[in-house]
């Protein structure tokens, strides 16, 4: 940390390589919030080979994850998911994270392929404002057509705020496994993303505060949120979070 605090005041690097683990008192992430105000612009790639740190194979749809009607075929989508999880089951993931999926169909198709081949997984799904997936499935349908292949952790993501506490809230009355969610700010607007102040750190701690209250458990941020988001979320919420059994 020492040596960081000295390259910090050197010139503006274009990449960043941070370590999660330091030393035994000094934690990489903590660091961000330093790096990202010195340097705005700079690129920051996170890396670990500590023992007790986990880490997740992400990956989203197979086609567009905002266009459900351009999902792949049922078989091309098995023998993908299969062939891709695979890939990083070999490389080292400790466990799969399907981001901004769209249907039950694909996520069920991804949760299988993560099945045979032996590695956890987690489903985030993409909602609308009313809570709905982007297909048009209610939360019962979609808790339905994953019976006997739930994830680990269900989630929402890449949503708004407000769609994020919808759907939440309609899930905990038919669904009782571990969930989460982690919100986006701003807007998409090609080819970039637009950052907005709408959800300031201390808003979004709120609302992800809102979120643990109907029971979620893994909590974060998605598009557009930054370091100081995350950084507020350490520093607010409880290490662990009750389940939504007990909601």
């Amino acid at each position: 940390a020492a040596t960081l605090q000295k390259a910090l005041a050197s010139e503006q690097p274009d990449v960043v390589l941070l370590d999660v683990v330091l030393g035994p008192n000094d934690n990489g992430l903590d660091l961000l919030p330093q790096i990202k105000k010195r340097w705005p612009g700079t690129e920051v790639i996170v890396l670990t080979g500590a023992a007790d740190v986990s880490i997740a194979g992400s990956m989203t749809t197979l086609d567009w994850c905002f266009r459900p009607d351009m999902a792949p075929s049922v078989d091309d989508m098995r023998a993908e998911y299969r062939e891709t999880v695979e890939w990083f089951k070999d490389a080292g993931a400790d466990l799969m994270l399907f981001e901004t999926f769209n249907s039950s169909k694909e996520a069920r198709m991804a949760l299988e392929a993560a099945r045979e081949v032996g590695i956890p997984a987690w489903v985030g799904f993409v909602c609308d404002n009313r809570g709905r997936m982007l297909n048009g499935e209610t939360l019962p349908e979609v808790v339905r057509a994953l019976a006997g292949i739930e994830p680990d952790v269900l989630l929402f993501n890449c949503a708004p705020v407000p769609d994020i506490n919808c759907a939440l809230g309609e899930l905990s009355k038919v669904y009782k496994k571990p969930t989460g969610g982690y919100a986006h700010v701003g807007r998409f607007d090609p080819p970039d993303w637009m950052f907005t102040d709408e959800y300031p750190p201390d808003e979004y701690l709120a609302a992800a505060r809102e979120w643990a209250s109907m029971g979620a458990q893994v909590l974060g941020g998605c598009c557009g949120t930054t370091p100081m988001h995350i950084e507020a979320l350490k520093k607010g919420l409880p290490r662990t979070l009750a389940s939504s059994r007990s909601h």
